[in-house]
Parts: C-alpha cells; structure tokens; sequence
C-alpha cells in the first residue's frame, strides 16, 4: 500500500488536502498522514476535528520553529538540525518518536518550510508534489529554491552528503495541483494538473468539510454589496499600510451595505469598524465563496488570495477592487512585477476583465467606489 503525507500550514491548505485525498481515483490504496502547523489560533480544533473524520492514519500537530520547543538556537543550529537530523528535527517539532519514523513514498505540500524540507530529507524517495496556495502559488517562486538551508558549495556539505546522503540543497517537486488552469503560467515546474473541482463536490464532501471546519450558514452576505477583506496588519497595530486609515474612511461611507470580514489571523479589531457588520473569519472563506459569493459582490483587499477565490475556485466574477496601489505597503520591485502578471493573467481569465480595478490612488478609489455602490459600473 502507498503511504502519503500532507503538510499543512493553514486551514487553506488543509482544505485542498482533504479535497485531494478524499477524489483520488482509489483513496484504499494510500495510507495518509496529515500533518497540521500550530501557528494559526484554530489549529487545535481543527487538528481534532480531522482525527474525527477517520480519514487519515495518523494526524500530527507541529511547531512552526524550534525556538518554541528549545529556545536559544541559533538560526545556522536551526537549520543544521534540519539538514542532517531530519528525523530528529520530526521528532522535536511534533513531540512525537512515532512521527518521525514514518516513512513516505509521496509528500504533498504548497511551500517548503524547515518542517516541510525535513520531511523531504527524511524521505529521500519520495515523490514530491504541490498544491494550490492561492496567489503566493503564482508568485512567491523562492519557495521552491529551498528555505535557507546549507549549500553544496560547503566542502563540508559535500562530504557530509557524500558519506550519508544527507543535506540535499534543492527539490524537485514533480508535479502542481492548482485550481483554474487559465491561470497557470507557473515558472518553477511545468507539469500542471487541476485539483477536482469545487462545482463536482458532491454532499458528502461537502458535509465532511462543513463539520471540519466548524462551519455555519451566514446569511449577511445576502444583504450586502461589498466585503471589505481587511489586511492582517491593521488589527495587529504595524504601520506596513501608510494610507489604510484613508481608505477605510471612504468605505465608511457605505457602510450601510458592506461587511469587514476580519483576517483569520488578525487580533480582535475592537472599535475599529463601529457601526460596520463585522464578519470575524470564523467560517472559512473558501467555503463561504461557494454558498454566497455572485458575480455582484464587490471584493475590496490589498492583494488577497481571498479576492481572486471565487473565480480560481467557482469561476465566479464577482467585481475586484484591488488596493496595493493606494494602501502604499512596502514591496520589493520584483514582487510587485509579479503582482501585476497575476493581476493580469486574471484579467485574462474573467470573461469582463473591466471588473477588476486596481485604483492609482485614492481619489481613483473614491470614484471607483461610488460608481460601484451606485450601480453606474458601466
């Protein structure tokens, strides 16, 4: 029997993990094992709601970084343990002796991490494969060079791998799982496959990730026209976003018919958005494109995955106003290169491209919302 595993670092990527494994053609012949990242608040609840299921062998919880297990070590021991005591490395972040002695012959996972990289050296024959991490999977192509680890170019390195075949520098994902093939200009792997279709999930699957992720009918989002997808940053109090106040007053404006839906990982916003409906995130988005999101919906975010779900996911289309441009958040050049070619393979990929908007500054915001509220799209 195949034995697989799945590393996960969000309730996203759980989520196309268990759309993975549940439509594969024969799921009796592989064995799997989930693994779930603890950084997020409702990992907890999730990872024991994935033990309830029965879909999975084995279900692990583990750290995102050694320092929360053995404070003090430094960053070049960190990646060390991972290089060339991969298993010890397992055995660390998850507590557990079992977890690190399991053995794989396929690893899914969205990016490479120093867990996720330990995984793979603790495997060596394995087949590696990814899948779908929303925008970050069309973009963020250092995930795939590696995550910081020792290079061959060490003599030490050299040796090392050459008497114990340990400390491999790169991977070679074979394979992409990714949602909407019109999106699939990918440049670090050219074999590309579609993730079986939210619109073919039958009742079952729908039921079982509904219960999984503790999710409940909101029926808000049928009285509202936009969602304003709030950037992790403001609740948490940085100052990445230099004109997010600005912004947030004109959407005031309309508060009458827009909800806040609050970042999954933002702190509580207390009075931030008084007077505005305030979705908390506790329902999972991708899920909630599915039941509420149309084509009339205005999305309004910096640069979120959240925005480009319902077509990635349900090729809906709903309107997208896209505010990088006046929110002003510190990117390198590259990045926001990559930004525009994903803006613009979307564009390509909505049968209106004018109902994606990406302001200049806020004036153009302004106008593009009173247009958009008033109904004078056209």
């Amino acid at each position: 029997m195949k034995r697989i595993c799945y590393i996960c670092d969000t309730p996203y990527q759980v989520l196309n993990s268990l759309n993975h494994y549940f439509h594969m053609d024969d799921p009796a012949e592989a064995e799997a094992d989930i693994y779930v990242c603890n950084w997020f608040g409702s990992s907890g609840q999730l990872t024991r709601a994935l033990m309830e299921t029965d879909l999975f062998a084995n279900v692990y919880s583990y750290y995102d970084d050694l320092n929360r297990i053995e404070s003090g070590l430094s960053e070049d021991k960190k990646r060390r343990i991972g290089t060339y005591m991969p298993g010890h490395f397992i055995r660390l972040t998850t507590g557990s002796k079992e977890a690190s002695k399991r053995k794989y012959s396929l690893v899914l996972m969205s990016l490479y991490t120093p867990f996720s990289a330990a995984v793979v050296r603790n495997n060596t024959n394995a087949e590696v494969r990814l899948f779908d991490d929303g925008i970050a999977t069309y973009i963020d192509y250092d995930r795939i060079s590696i995550y910081a680890f020792p290079r061959m170019n060490d003599v030490r390195h050299r040796i090392f791998y050459s008497l114990f075949k340990k400390g491999i520098p790169r991977f070679a994902p074979s394979m992409i799982y990714v949602y909407n093939r019109s999106i699939d200009k990918i440049p670090y792997i050219s074999r590309i496959e579609e993730m079986y279709s939210p619109g073919k999930w039958d009742e079952d699957f729908l039921n079982l990730i509904k219960k999984t992720f503790g999710y409940t009918m909101d029926g808000r989002y049928e009285q509202i026209k936009a969602v304003y997808l709030a950037p992790v940053d403001v609740p948490e109090g940085t100052v990445f976003y230099e004109n997010v106040d600005l912004a947030e007053d004109v959407l005031n404006k309309y508060s009458d018919s827009l909800i806040v839906r609050v970042h999954p990982r933002a702190k509580d916003p207390g009075d931030r958005y008084r007077g505005i409906r305030i979705d908390e995130g506790k329902n999972m988005w991708e899920i909630l494109c599915g039941d509420y999101i149309t084509d009339d919906h205005i999305l309004i975010g910096d640069y979120s995955t959240a925005q480009f779900n319902p077509k990635l996911m349900y090729d809906k289309e709903p309107w997208i106003v896209i505010l990088y441009k006046v929110l002003q958040k510190e990117r390198g050049e590259d990045t926001l290169k990559a930004m525009q070619g994903v803006i613009d393979q979307l564009k390509e990929s909505y049968r209106d491209p004018e109902k994606i908007i990406v302001p200049e500054n806020l004036k153009a915001f302004e106008e593009t919302m009173e247009k958009l509220m008033s109904g004078r799209s056209g």
